[in-house]
C-alpha cells in the first residue's frame, strides 16, 4: 500500500448493511500483518472503516428539471438526511447545481448539514458542460462535488483534470485523444480529482478520488470510450503508484467489460486488469480502485451497498474499506 494519492470511481448495488456492533462486541476473525481484524464490515462501526459514497443527485438545486422532486426544499431535506443516515466519510456527488444564475447549492447543503455543528466541508469542480458559455436558468450548471467529514478527512488539493488541454469549443486537438476534441468529456464536464489524507482508527492513508460523469444517452458510446481511454492513459502516466479511486456516474453498463464484452471503460479492466478493479455498482453508477487498494478493500466482506431513494433517478452507492498502517 502506498500513501500518496487516491482516485476513486464508485458504483453500488442495492442492499442495506445490518446494524453495527461496537468493537468490543465483535469477534476478531482474521490476522493480517500481525494485526487481528474483523472480516465482516456489517459488524464494524463507522468509526472503524473508511466509507465512500457516490450519488447522482439529479439536478440538485434545479427541481424544475428533476423527475423526482417538486421543490428544492424536498431535495435538500432528503439529501441531507440520507448523508447523515449513511454516515460515510466521503461523498462524491454528480448533478449538483452551482452557478450565478441558480445559486451555490453546495453551500446551501453544507449549511444544512452544519446546522448543529461544523462537521462537514465540501468542494466543487470548476469545469462543467459548456462552462465557456454564460450560465443559464434553462440549463443549470451541473457540478461534480465532494462532501466530507472534517474529523476524518483532510483536503490536500483538488482540481478539474485536463483543464490545461481543454479550454472550450475552440479546442481543436488534444494529444493522445482519439475523439472529437470539441466535445471532450461532455463538452467540459471534466473529471474532478480530490486528494485527501484520511485518518481512521489510528491509521492514515492518502487518496486520490476521481469523480466522473460520463456522456449520457444512446449513441454516445464512442464519446465515452474516447474519454475513458484518455483518463486511463493519464492516470497511468501521472498516478501510477498512488491510491486511486474512480467513482461516479459512468453512464454505461460496464458489467459488459467484466464479461469480456465491449464496454467503453474496458481499458480500465480487461487490457490492464491488474491495475484497476471494479468493486461495486449497478447499471451506470460505479466505483473502481487501483491495485494499491486491493488489500484495503478485500480485507472486508459485506463492504458494498446500494440504498433505495425516491428523490433522484440514481441511488447512492457505498464502498467500505479498512485502513491499515
Amino acid at each position: 500500500m502506498k500513501y500518496h494519492h487516491l482516485l476513486i470511481l464508485i458504483v453500488f448495488t442495492s442492499f442495506c448493511f445490518t446494524s453495527c456492533q461496537s468493537s468490543s462486541d465483535v469477534e476478531l476473525d482474521d490476522q493480517i500483518d500481525n494485526k487481528l481484524i474483523v472480516k465482516d464490515a456489517s459488524k464494524l462501526s463507522k468509526d472503524k472503516t473508511l466509507d465512500i459514497v457516490s450519488w447522482n443527485l439529479e439536478w440538485f438545486g434545479a427541481p424544475q428539471k428533476s423527475r423526482h422532486a417538486s421543490t428544492f426544499e424536498k431535495q435538500l431535506k432528503a439529501v441531507s438526511e440520507k448523508i447523515i443516515e449513511l454516515d460515510a466519510d466521503i461523498y462524491a456527488f454528480q448533478e449538483l447545481i452551482v452557478d450565478q444564475a441558480n445559486g451555490n447549492n453546495l453551500q446551501v447543503l453544507l449549511d444544512k448539514l452544519n446546522a448543529n455543528g461544523n462537521l462537514w466541508e465540501g468542494v466543487y469542480g470548476e469545469k462543467y458542460s459548456f462552462f465557456f458559455q454564460s450560465p443559464s436558468a434553462n440549463y443549470p450548471s451541473q457540478r461534480l462535488c465532494f462532501v466530507y467529514k472534517k474529523n476524518t478527512v483532510t483536503k490536500l488539493s483538488s482540481e478539474s483534470l485536463f483543464s490545461d488541454v481543454y479550454t472550450g469549443r475552440n479546442t481543436y486537438r488534444i494529444d493522445d485523444y482519439v475523439g472529437n476534441a470539441k466535445t471532450f468529456w461532455s463538452s467540459g464536464r471534466l473529471p474532478f480529482m480530490l486528494e485527501v489524507r484520511v485518518n481512521i482508527a489510528g491509521a492514515s492513508i492518502d487518496l486520490n478520488l476521481v469523480n466522473i460523469h460520463g456522456k449520457c444517452c444512446s449513441g454516445s458510446s464512442s464519446r465515452r470510450r474516447a474519454d475513458a481511454e484518455y483518463l486511463k492513459l493519464q492516470l497511468d502516466a501521472k498516478y501510477d503508484n498512488n491510491n486511486v479511486i474512480v467513482l461516479g456516474d459512468y453512464n454505461d453498463y460496464i458489467e459488459r467489460s467484466m464479461d469480456g464484452g465491449d464496454s467503453p471503460y474496458k481499458s480500465f479492466y480487461l487490457n490492464d486488469n491488474e491495475k484497476f478493479k471494479h468493486v461495486c455498482g449497478e447499471r451506470i453508477d460505479h466505483i473502481s480502485i487501483s491495485n494499491e487498494l486491493y488489500d484495503e478493500f478485500d480485507s472486508l466482506t459485506q463492504n458494498i451497498g446500494i440504498f433505495d431513494v425516491s428523490i433522484s433517478d440514481h441511488d447512492p452507492h457505498m464502498a467500505r474499506f479498512i485502513i491499515r498502517n
